[in-house]
């Protein structure tokens, strides 16, 4: 006992002090620091969920920092903070007003990101409904709208655009009439860039090496976009340093180069190389200056000789070469088509080098002395009605057409050599066949005719009864009609009537019969006729 008081007397009181006993929050909450004052080891007890408190522990003096959320209740709050040590203790009393009608708070208060962006969750502390207002498109959140508090997931999307400055946006939450905002930042990515200096380079036709000092942040790695230069190192970590050769340019064009530099993190930067053409005279010489072929298949030899690339392009599809495009000297095959055709022909073969260019003209020879021009059939026969028909031409020659009638109508008016024309013949309404004549001619002098004739128009109408028997009380008949042309239907008595009185085609109309009052039978003469030719003649009888 008496080693037990002593142990108790010798116990060291640990004291705690706050800077002040009582604080209070406005309704939206926010943060507040306090002071504390203390000799020893201490600890925050158990607070609300409405408020932190950070540290919550510690030894010796501190500052302590509370944060309250917004007060959303629609009424006044409050809590007792305590901070204890092993002997003493201390008690904050926390208040918190409120606000009446629809209010939102978020914790936090405010959204920072970097470039990367990413997804955060925000504690939307609300007492009445709210939806979010439209977005822009690198800021997307998850739900939309909500009830009284919700978690709202926000995903910022990457933010590239090094040249711009850091972008922002308040998130706009609308309950009712009232707006609250939540503003959102995002820093871009300039700072994770890898800085080249020079960032760009000049090399003469020699070629040669140059060095490029970079400034980064973090580990790159590089890639060329042209097999001409070679750059080392191709990755590194942080700043550093690249050698970048260039071959000597044997062209006589300037030629553009990059390397690719790109960060870690994703980040692109540029080193742009450029190099001077060779300084060399350009030359281009082809041979022969002319090229003349027989009427029959046949190849000529063309010789090109330069100092650079080349290419071949031709005039006319019935030339054709071995080899289009190539690099310095060489001897290419041109082959002409045979010559069918009547009189000479002519085309060009350029041979383009840079900015230098030859045009070797080409003849062939006239594949036949007499012009020939020939329709492979004399005569076309026809319906009456709108149709085509084909017929080919046979010709060595430049052709052209020429029509006696309007209603023959070709495809094509003109053209050269064998072809195969498409004849458009329009509808003929006569009750008479017609004839046309399309003219073959070269030089306007007519050397073939086609004859095309067109069988008349046969009109005919028909119905598929001719007699009805109509009771006393009156009837309806209905009379279907067999016609190619127009017609109309009519009687001279007054008791029958038709519906419709006129038409065009295959059709129906109807009889209607009035009842009959009188004691004697009658009968109705009714006509059916065509507009052009033909009549039906119908009785009715009552």
């Amino acid at each position: 006992m008496a080693a037990l008081l002593l142990l108790v007397g010798c116990t060291k009181e640990v004291n705690v002090k706050l800077s002040e006993s009582t604080h209070d929050f406005e309704a939206v909450g926010g943060s507040a620091e306090i002071a504390l004052e203390s000799d020893g080891a201490w600890q925050v007890g158990t607070c609300p969920e409405w408020i932190t408190v950070s540290p919550s522990s510690g030894e010796g003096n501190a500052t302590l920092t509370l944060t309250c959320e917004g007060n959303v209740t629609g009424q006044e709050r409050s809590a007792e903070i305590m901070v204890s040590t092993k002997t003493n203790e201390v008690v904050l009393a926390v208040k918190q007003a409120f606000v009446e009608g629809d209010f939102i708070t978020f914790t936090p208060d405010s959204l920072n990101c970097d470039f990367q962006g990413g997804e955060f969750s925000i504690k939307v502390n609300a007492n009445c409904d709210w939806s979010i207002a439209p977005l822009p498109n690198w800021i997307q959140c998850e739900p939309m709208s909500g009830s009284q508090t919700t978690n709202v997931t926000m995903t910022i999307q990457r933010y590239s655009f090094s040249s711009e400055g850091n972008r922002e946006f308040n998130v706009d939450f609308v309950a009712g009439e009232q707006h609250f905002y939540l503003p959102v930042k995002q820093d871009n990515d300039q700072a994770y860039h890898v800085l080249p200096t020079p960032g760009d380079l000049v090399f003469s036709s020699e070629g040669g090496t140059q060095t490029v000092a970079l400034q980064s942040i973090t580990a790159w790695t590089l890639e060329c976009t042209e097999e001409w230069v070679s750059v080392t190192p191709t990755s590194g970590d942080g700043n550093g340093e690249i050698s970048v050769t260039v071959a000597p340019n044997a062209s006589f064009n300037p030629r553009s180069a990059r390397v690719v530099l790109t960060s870690s993190v994703g980040c692109i930067s540029n080193v742009r190389i450029s190099q001077e053409a060779s300084i060399n005279p350009h030359f281009l010489d082809v041979n022969p200056s002319e090229l003349v072929f027989p009427a029959e298949e046949s190849s000529l030899e063309l010789s090109i000789s330069t100092d650079s690339t080349w290419r071949v392009k031709f005039s006319e599809p019935w030339i054709s070469v071995s080899q289009e495009n190539g690099v310095g000297n060489a001897t290419i095959t041109v082959t002409a088509q045979a010559n069918n055709l009547l009189g000479n022909r002519h085309a060009e073969v350029d041979v383009i080098s840079g900015t230098l260019q030859q045009t070797i003209p080409v003849t062939q020879a006239s594949g036949s002395t007499q012009p020939i021009l020939s329709f492979t059939t004399d005569h076309l026969q026809l319906d009456c009605e709108h149709s085509f028909a084909s017929v080919s031409v046979s010709s060595n020659v430049q052709w052209t057409l020429r029509m006696s009638e309007d209603w023959v109508l070709p495809n094509v008016m003109e053209g050269l050599g064998d072809a195969d024309i498409q004849i458009e013949v329009k509808d003929n309404f006569e009750q008479e066949p017609r004839t046309a004549m399309v003219y073959l001619c070269y030089h306007d002098v007519v050397y073939d005719t086609l004859f095309v004739e067109q069988e008349a128009r046969v009109y005919h109408i028909e119905a598929n009864a001719t007699e009805f028997n109509a009771s006393n009380q009156g009837d309806t008949f209905v009379v279907s009609v067999s016609a190619n042309q127009s017609w109309n239907v009519y009687s001279i008595v007054t008791w029958v009537h038709f519906e419709p009185e006129e038409g065009y085609g295959d059709g129906t109309f109807r009889i209607i019969v009035d009842p009959n009052n009188s004691v004697h039978s009658r009968t109705a003469e009714i006509r059916l006729a065509g507009d052009v030719d033909g009549l039906v003649t119908i009785f009715v009888n009552q």
